[in-house]
C-alpha cells in the first residue's frame, strides 16, 4: 500500500454554526480541545471546531493503526496470529509496558479494539525500526524524530518499539495529517473511479476500529450505535499533561466523513472520545 499525502494544499476553515444551545455548549467544551473533520469527497477542505492549534503532537495509541497495517502488509504478522497478554511485557532496555488489564490471547482485531500494548510490543519485536519508519512516512507523512528512509542509523532520540505503539513523544502528528491519511486509505469512490476492494490488512484494521467503538476503548463514542462510527483512541503523556486522541470515520460500511479529536489534560475516554461524540452527533 503506497499513499501520497499532499497536505500543503489543504484549506482550513473554522466552523461558526448557528448559535443554538447545543453548539454553544460544544464551543465551550472545545476550549481545551479541538475537533477536525473533512468530507471524504473533498478531503482538502478541513473544518475545525475549537481553538486548539493543530501542531504536531504525540498521538498515543492511534499510531497502532499504521503499525498494524505495516505488520500485516509487510508479512510480519499473520492475520490469524494471536499473542498472550498477561498485562505487561518487559522490553530489552529494561522498561516494562503495561496494559490496563490482562487481555488473554488476542488477535490483531482484538488488540486494536482494546489497545493492547503487549500484543503490539511482541508483534514488532523482530521488525526493523528503519523499515517501519520509512513505511510511516510513506503511509501518512508521519516522521519518527529525524529518521527517514535514507538514514544510515536509527536516531538515538527515538525509542523502539515504544515509537511503533505511539508511546514515544518523538513521533508527533497533526490532525490534518490524520485526515489526509484516512482519506487516502479509505479510498472513497468518485464519479470516475469506483471504490477499490480493500486488502485483507485494511479489512482487519477497519474491523478493529469498529470493535473499538462497539466494545473497546472508544465505546463512549457511539453508545447507541446509531452513527456507525469506526475509531481508534490514544493517550500519551507529553510533558506534564495528558494528550487524548481519537481518529476515525463514519459510517463504517460506506465512509463519508473522517475526523480527529484531541483534548489536552484528559485521557482519551474522558476527553477526546466525548468531544468527538458530541460533535459527530451534531454533524451526522
Amino acid at each position: 500500500m503506497v499513499f501520497s499525502v499532499g497536505l500543503s494544499g489543504c484549506r482550513s476553515t473554522v466552523e461558526h454554526p448557528s448559535e443554538s444551545i447545543q453548539w454553544r455548549q460544544l464551543r465551550i467544551q472545545t476550549s481545551a480541545g479541538g475537533f477536525w473533520w473533512c468530507h471524504l469527497s473533498s478531503p482538502a477542505v478541513v473544518h475545525q471546531l475549537g481553538t486548539l492549534p493543530d501542531r504536531p503532537e504525540p498521538c498515543g495509541s492511534t499510531l497502532k493503526l499504521v503499525t498494524a497495517l505495516y505488520l500485516l502488509e509487510r508479512g510480519h504478522l499473520h492475520p490469524s496470529q494471536r499473542y498472550p497478554c498477561a498485562g505487561s511485557v518487559a522490553l530489552a532496555g529494561g522498561e516494562t509496558l503495561f496494559c490496563e488489564h490482562p487481555h488473554g490471547s488476542v488477535s490483531v482485531v482484538e488488540a486494536l479494539a482494546v489497545s493492547c500494548n503487549v500484543f503490539f510490543a511482541r508483534a514488532v519485536a523482530s521488525v526493523s525500526p528503519r523499515d517501519w519508519s520509512a513505511y510511516l512516512q510513506t503511509a501518512g507523512g508521519f516522521r519518527a524524530g529525524q529518521a527517514n528512509a535514507q538514514a544510515a542509523r536509527w536516531p538515538t532520540d527515538v525509542r523502539f518499539p515504544q515509537a511503533a505503539l505511539g508511546l514515544d513523544p518523538a513521533v508527533s502528528v497533526t490532525a490534518r495529517q490524520w485526515l489526509g491519511f484516512l482519506a487516502q486509505w479509505l479510498n472513497p469512490p468518485t464519479a470516475t473511479q469506483p471504490k477499490k476492494e480493500g486488502t485483507l490488512a485494511s479489512r482487519l484494521v477497519q474491523a478493529g476500529m469498529q470493535r473499538a467503538v462497539l466494545q473497546g476503548t472508544a465505546q463512549g463514542l457511539d453508545p447507541l450505535g446509531r452513527m456507525r462510527v469506526a475509531a481508534k483512541t490514544g493517550t500519551v503523556r507529553h510533558g506534564q499533561r495528558l494528550h487524548g486522541w481519537v481518529v476515525g470515520y463514519a459510517p463504517f460500511h460506506s465512509p463519508r466523513v473522517a475526523f480527529c479529536a484531541r483534548q489536552v489534560g484528559h485521557a482519551s475516554r474522558e476527553g477526546a472520545v466525548l468531544l468527538a461524540r458530541d460533535c459527530l452527533e451534531s454533524l451526522l
